[in-house]
Order: structure tokens, then sequence, then C-alpha cells
């Protein structure tokens, strides 16, 4: 019934909305890897299931243009701007406001939170140590979502092409049915023509 699907959606929903609060509350308290990955995994998946391009050659131009993007962002910058612009804006840390808010009201659970955040803007990858420190490869997250997006275009055009296909034939089916009776029909009235 309506009310029990309701009441369905409302506690996959509410289960939902905790499992978000809990995951970023974790990542604000502790910054980690992990639930950084885990968020950004989450934000390109919601990008590329709300996000849907009008055509492919929008899709085309989209993609072709932001991969020329990337390309000056990564490798080019450096030359126009003494730094590599797209690595100092993914490994550039945020102040926690958790953490100033603790420090300033004096509240001992968000005191202990971590003073700069990484931005769920990556996904990184523990890649060993350097100096005592843990390093990591990194990796966009609209190096996964751009294509993604063009990616769920062409399955949703798959699709599409495929339930029109289905119509078709189902069409032709028809038409071939309507075409047998009338023969039959027509060969009966012979039949009957030649009897008499």
């Amino acid at each position: 019934s309506a009310a029990d699907d309701f009441a369905w959606r409302a506690r996959r929903a509410a289960s939902a909305s905790v499992l978000a609060a809990s995951l970023v509350l974790t990542w604000i308290m502790t910054s980690h890897w992990v639930v950084l990955d885990v968020l950004g995994v989450c934000i390109t998946i919601s990008v590329v299931s709300l996000i849907r391009l009008p055509s492919l050659k929008i899709a085309a131009i989209v993609l072709v243009s932001l991969f020329f993007y990337d390309i000056f962002w990564v490798f080019l910058s450096p030359y126009f701007f003494e730094s590599n612009v797209m690595v100092e804006v993914a490994t550039k840390k945020a102040d926690n406001p958790a953490q100033a808010v603790g420090e300033y009201m004096n509240v001992p659970g968000l005191k202990d939170a971590v003073a700069t955040l990484q931005l769920p803007i990556k996904l990184m990858f523990p890649a060993g140590v350097r100096n005592g420190s843990p390093v990591f490869h990194m990796l966009g997250l609209g190096d996964m979502a751009i294509p993604g997006i063009f990616v769920a275009f062409a399955l949703t055009f798959d699709k599409y092409n495929e339930e029109q296909q289905e119509a078709a034939v189902e069409d032709e089916s028809i038409e071939v049915l309507l075409q047998q009776g009338s023969f039959v029909g027509s060969s009966k009235d012979v039949e009957r023509g030649v009897s008499s």
C-alpha cells in the first residue's frame, strides 16, 4: 500500500541520513584518508547520477574541453604561474571549523578534532613513507566524474536504442500476424468461391 511504501522510504532516508552524518562527523574529527575516499566516491556517484547530458555532441564537447583544461592546469600551469596550480589546490589543507569552535568555546570533544582537513575533492592512495611522513597518490574526483557522466550517457542511449528495437520488433510481429490473418481470410474466401 502507499502508506507502507512511504514508511519504507522514510526509514531508508533516515538510515541514509544517519550514515551520512556519521561519515561526515568522522571525517571532521579525524580527516583520515579512508573516510575522505569514501566521501569522494559518494560525491562522484551523486554527480554522475544527477547530471544528464542532452546529446552525444554536447557530451563529446564537454569531455574534450575538460581533457584540455586538465592538461593545461596539471602540466602547463607551472610555466605560467611558477607552480602547479592543480596540485597546490588538491594538497592544500583547510582549517577545521569544528576544531576552531571547540577551541573558542572550550568544548573538550571538538578541541580534540584535527586542526586542518583534507577536502573531499580527490581520492588518496597510500604510496609509502618519505622522511617519516606518509606519501599519497591522488586522483581528482573530476577525473572520475566527467568520464562517468559520459559513460552514463552512453548507457542511457544504449538502453533507449534497445527499447526502440524491442518496440519495432513487436510492431513488426503484429504486422506479420495481421498480414497472415488477412492471407488466411482471403484464401478461405477464394476456397468458398471455388467450391460454390
